[in-house]
């Protein structure tokens, strides 16, 4: 702080020239031309030269009207709203709180597999001992979207935050179709159509490095509790019906629950009271047990995002 001692000597010489003045939290003053201010420094200009100060070692600054005064953010303005009443005992700044809404999209992954592995086995079973001359398939899985709403709180400082969400994904689905040919019997059809949701609660924390005064690097991460759901129809026709007695129309659906998590780094760009943040996620997400009627369903996916804040 030796340099402080020497500016602040020098500059309650020429105090008069200047009308900016900052107050460090250690006591020191400091008098000069505000030349520049962002959201984490202050450059300051006397008779001695330039000095640039971490905001983070000012308690305050008395500004002149013409001085280049910081814009205010959203969080600032609500800080201010909220008047010195709302301080808590210990002396420290209201939490604001930060809310979002995000956009996913998951791929694919590992969706399915314990189900697709059973499908040439059941060909080579209609074929072999159901008496078909052939059996063929085609498999179709598409990806997860999904939706999410939260709100995060800072802690003793802006660069990190602890809070929770809630998510809704839609998918992945997964639609077979069968084609079974029997010159003795008759041809038939047979189509099975798997969808695959889930409901998940999460507490996330969040970790923010400046790139630039509105670039950030925010990792995220995530832990908490999945509902997922598996609604699944099969539709029958030809021998499959007339021959074999099955069905023209079953419906099967199974419900489970455990435990979720997420890594989700991003980059983030904000202006005035909001932010946009688009980034990667890879989650993992509760399995569901194998039953009579359903296959066992697992899925890690990975996946992208976009994010609105405000």
């Amino acid at each position: 702080m030796k340099k402080y001692f020497v500016i602040i000597f020098v500059t309650y010489l020429v105090s008069p020239l200047y009308s900016e003045t900052i107050y460090l939290k250690e006591g020191t003053v400091v008098r000069g031309t505000i030349l520049d201010e962002t959201k984490w420094i202050v450059l300051i200009k006397n008779s001695i030269g330039s000095l640039t100060i971490d905001k983070k070692d000012i308690e305050r600054i008395d500004y002149t009207q013409d001085a280049p005064k910081p814009k205010e953010s959203e969080e600032e303005k609500s800080k201010k709203a909220l008047g010195s009443a709302a301080l808590v005992p210990n002396g420290t700044k209201p939490q604001v709180p930060k809310f979002f809404a995000s956009l996913d999209y998951f791929n694919v992954a590992d969706a399915y597999k314990d189900y697709l592995d059973t499908l040439q086995p059941t060909a080579n079973l209609f074929v072999k001992t159901v008496g078909y001359d052939s059996a063929s398939y085609k498999s179709k899985i598409t990806t997860g979207i999904g939706v999410r709403w939260g709100v995060l709180l800072p802690l003793q400082t802006e660069a990190t935050y602890l809070g929770g969400s809630l998510g809704y994904i839609t998918g992945p689905t997964n639609e077979t179709n069968w084609d079974l040919r029997s010159r003795s019997g008759g041809n038939a059809t047979s189509r099975e159509y798997s969808k695959t949701t889930f409901w998940r609660l999460l507490g996330e924390i969040r970790k923010t490095i400046p790139l630039s005064d509105l670039v950030s690097l925010d990792l995220g991460a995530g832990l908490g509790l999945a509902f997922g759901k598996m609604e699944d129809e099969l539709t029958n026709t030809g021998s499959l019906v007339t021959v074999l007695g099955l069905a023209p129309k079953y419906a099967f659906s199974q419900s489970w629950n455990g435990i979720t998590w997420e890594v989700a780094p991003r980059i983030t760009y904000q202006w005035e009271n909001m932010s946009g943040s688009i980034g990667v996620r890879y989650a993992g997400l509760p399995t569901m047990d194998s039953t009579e009627n359903l296959d066992k369903f697992k899925w890690t996916p990975f996946g992208f995002f976009v994010e609105l804040g405000w």
